[in-house]
């Protein structure tokens, strides 16, 4: 059955949204008088997306049959439009993957008047951006949002994965404190928390949330920078690693790469000759199998 639906959101809801609808299906845009059309094509199926921009108010206009696409595209106009006047914490790390430097974890409380703004300056998931960028946007972050972060450095993380034997217990500690710290700040007032994922079993960070975090919405979903208040956490957290690794290659006269590579290899045997493997724990996260 052939349907017409027609939603008025404003600027700020809109580009959240724009910005998802590739994960829907296809898309082809194009300037049509007043504003812009979207065709969403799935297999067989398609829906059209008629955007009227009139100052801050566009008016959105879908048209296409009833579908699965039409049920998927109802739920993110849904949850976005509710999630967006929410007072949002988000949470990121930086760090599992590289085996020099510290796990970071970075929070970033955003208000529902700050969203948009998050938007505008360009924030996405740090692994799409250059370490330049990622360090001028966290600076920018910080001008609008109140964040915080938790670096484990390589030393202290050895020893916390020789007792847990597990990184996201790790992980889940990081985070904990994070979301901890900021729920503490009296200018932070908090409808939702929303994680990145990193563990089968959501429990675990819940297990070690103390009272204040217990009492908020949490949220943990895989792909969690595609929130931008988490897209914001990734940028804080890698900026801090970014930092805390360009310290480490000073201090040992080592530019030490990033994530795990044969560079990354050969940098290790050449700290190992300098200064002795008993010294690697100070730079390294020793439980990486490197062969």
């Amino acid at each position: 059955m052939a349907m017409v639906k027609s939603i008025k959101l404003n600027r700020v809801e809109w580009e959240i949204i724009e910005d998802k609808l590739d994960t829907l299906a296809s898309v082809d845009v194009k300037s049509i008088p007043f504003g812009v059309s979207y065709k969403l094509t799935k297999g067989s199926v398609t829906l059209v997306l008629n955007v009227y921009i009139k100052g801050d108010t566009y008016s959105v206009v879908i048209q296409g049959k009833e579908s699965d696409l039409q049920s998927k595209l109802n739920q993110l106009l849904e949850t976005e439009i509710k999630a967006s006047g929410l007072n949002k914490i988000g949470v990121d790390e930086s760090g599992k993957g590289d085996l020099f430097g510290p796990l970071v974890v970075g929070g970033v409380y955003a208000g529902s008047n700050d969203i948009g703004k998050l938007v505008s300056m360009g924030v996405k998931d740090s692994k799409a951006l250059s370490d330049k960028k990622i360090l001028q946007l966290s600076l920018e972050i910080q001008t609008i949002c109140i964040v915080d972060t938790v670096a484990i450095g390589p030393s202290t993380y050895n020893r916390l994965y020789n007792k847990l034997q597990n990184v996201n217990k790790i992980l889940a500690w990081g985070h904990s404190r994070v979301i901890e710290n900021l729920l503490g700040n009296k200018a932070v007032n908090c409808d939702q928390i929303v994680i990145d994922q990193f563990a089968k079993h959501k429990s675990r960070v819940n297990n070690v949330l103390m009272e204040r975090g217990r009492k908020v919405e949490i949220i943990q979903k895989h792909k969690g920078e595609s929130d931008v208040v988490v897209a914001a956490a990734s940028i804080v957290a890698r900026a801090e690693f970014v930092r805390k690794i360009d310290a480490l290659s000073e201090k040992y006269g080592l530019t030490f790469p990033k994530g795990v590579s044969a560079a990354v290899k050969e940098v290790r045997k050449q700290f190992i000759k300098k200064f002795g493997a008993e010294k690697l724990s100070e730079v390294a996260k020793l439980h990486f199998n490197l062969k």
